[in-house]
């Protein structure tokens, strides 16, 4: 059973969780001549290992999000970069869609003709081309 907390669904939970990250690291930093307590220095390290074992993927993927979107905001030196990175992984992480035998598509490799693993795009495609359509 995945960790649901005080909700219906462990993909809930878990991005409520990626969605109040930005708080618990802004309350992890100490105010001038303040002393935090260590479960308020660690906070959004443990919030970011809360949303991890949710173990959905869609609060593991928005952490990183919410990563790059902060450092872009916090570094404006840095948006050039973070937006050239954000680019360069959703191409690698959609280009599966779109790749032939060998692509490991819902988690799964998909069989095809042949007994070779092929993406369910690329069926598809083979599928309606054969039939005219």
């Amino acid at each position: 059973k995945r960790a649901e907390g005080n909700l219906t669904h462990p993909i809930f939970f878990g991005l409520l969780m990626v969605m109040s990250w930005p708080w618990s690291w802004l309350a992890s930093q100490p105010g001038v001549g303040e002393t935090l307590p260590w479960w308020r220095r660690r906070l959004p390290w443990l919030t970011a290992l809360g949303a991890i074992c949710t173990m959905s993927r869609g609060p593991q993927m928005a952490l990183p999000m919410i990563w790059a979107l902060i450092a872009g905001i916090r570094r404006p030196a840095w948006r050039a970069t973070v937006g050239v990175a954000t680019v360069l992984v959703a191409i690698a992480a959609t280009s599966g869609l779109w790749l032939g035998p060998g692509v490991l598509q819902g988690g799964a490799l998909l069989p095809g003709p042949g007994g070779a693993a092929t993406s369910r795009f690329c069926r598809t495609v083979r599928l309606r081309s054969s039939r005219g359509i």
